[in-house]
């Protein structure tokens, strides 16, 4: 990275996202590198595969925003042409993708530098969204991973992932997911905090088979306190929850609040935040609570194990147990071992505040 930012706005960068929906995760870590990249001095601009369905982006982002507006298999597969004409037409240095569609088609576009970013431990994502075709999936997506100059891990145990099919060691470089931690906590300075007395625990989330919301609510008709469980989200398994809830005869301790864009005002008033994933990238939410100072439980997938030091910065409990997590939960109401709320936003700003971790990669790759 240049230090003298006038110098930067000479190297034109395009980031290209499936879409500008910031409820996924990879795109809101897309728009927070876009904008450190435009703070920094860079030309930016921001290139989606579907139609933007956030009309607020605009007053947001001070980025050129283009869309390729793709509606079927057959306008996927002549897209590249049309990114071809937008690198061209922009004089653009280096091309940042986030996700398999974009990682598809930039990779066979050979006269730009090209980095990919890795949201999820891959192998594990595909097994759980694509169980028949994970392994034609993977292989795939590989293949085209190879081709990038960069890859942009979380986690060392997500590097290792990725070396070990077949990626050279010196092309992954690790960057911890990361949020804008400031702003989160501004934006719940002045938010009441509830007098409510009862014991809130949450869970944050797309409804779907993978974030295994289910094991939480079984975890919470073994929990000795009087607790009401806070779920955040939606997604197809909406209506399984609810049916499993009415059969374990817990519905009055359950609370489905659907989506929420400001996951933090809702987490203020929480006392206890989990994520029951079976896979998983490293999770935003659990990043966004615990920089807010709250205790969170977590299985123990990859992603988790790397962000979490067990009894320190949160707790781990064995992924798909559903006994285990409510002893775990029941150990930090009874014996009070909440984490040290300040301590922990303070280690939180440390490492995963988003201007630091991006300042430290744009330094090695550019």
């Amino acid at each position: 990275m240049i230090k003298d930012r006038s110098k930067n706005q000479d190297i034109r960068i395009t980031i290209i996202l499936p879409s500008l929906d910031r409820r996924i995760s990879p795109i809101k870590g897309a728009l927070l590198l876009a904008n450190f990249l435009h703070q920094e001095g860079f030309t930016i601009s921001l290139l989606s595969l579907k139609s933007n369905q956030d009309k607020d982006l605009k007053e947001n982002f001070p980025f050129r925003e283009e869309t390729l507006n793709i509606k079927s298999f057959f306008e996927f597969f002549i897209a590249r042409k049309r990114i071809i004409r937008h690198l061209s037409s922009m004089k653009i240095d280096l091309v940042i993708t986030f996700t398999i569609f974009p990682d598809l088609l930039v990779s066979t576009i050979k006269s730009i530098k090209k980095i990919s970013f890795i949201r999820a431990y891959l192998i594990d994502q595909y097994k759980q969204d694509f169980p028949i075709f994970s392994h034609f999936v993977t292989t795939l997506h590989f293949k085209a991973l190879k081709r990038f100059h960069y890859l942009i891990a979380m986690t060392p145990s997500m590097r290792s992932e990725i070396i070990s099919l077949g990626v050279q060691p010196e092309n992954v470089i690790i960057n911890k997911n990361s949020i804008d931690v400031i702003a989160i906590r501004d934006s719940i300075s002045d938010y009441p905090i509830s007098e409510d007395q009862s014991i809130n625990i949450a869970i944050a989330g797309s409804l779907t088979k993978r974030k295994q919301v289910s094991d939480a609510i079984k975890a919470i008709s073994r929990i000795d306190h009087p607790i009401v469980l806070n779920i955040f989200g939606s997604g197809p398994e909406y209506n399984n929850l609810v049916h499993l809830a009415e059969r374990m005869n817990i519905s009055d301790k359950i609370i489905f609040h659907g989506y929420v864009d400001n996951l933090a005002m809702n987490f203020i008033n929480m006392d206890i935040i989990l994520s029951t994933s079976m896979s998983e990238g490293v999770s935003r939410a659990l990043i966004e609570a615990m920089s807010l100072g709250k205790t969170v439980i977590a299985s123990d997938i990859p992603g988790s194990l790397d962000l979490i030091q067990h009894s320190k910065t949160g707790f781990i409990y064995r992924k798909g147990d559903c006994n285990h997590l409510a002893k775990t939960i029941n150990e930090v109401l009874s014996q009070n071992k909440f984490i040290d709320s300040k301590y922990l936003m303070e280690y939180m700003e440390r490492h995963h505040d988003y201007r630091s971790c991006y300042k430290e990669l744009v330094q090695k790759i550019l």
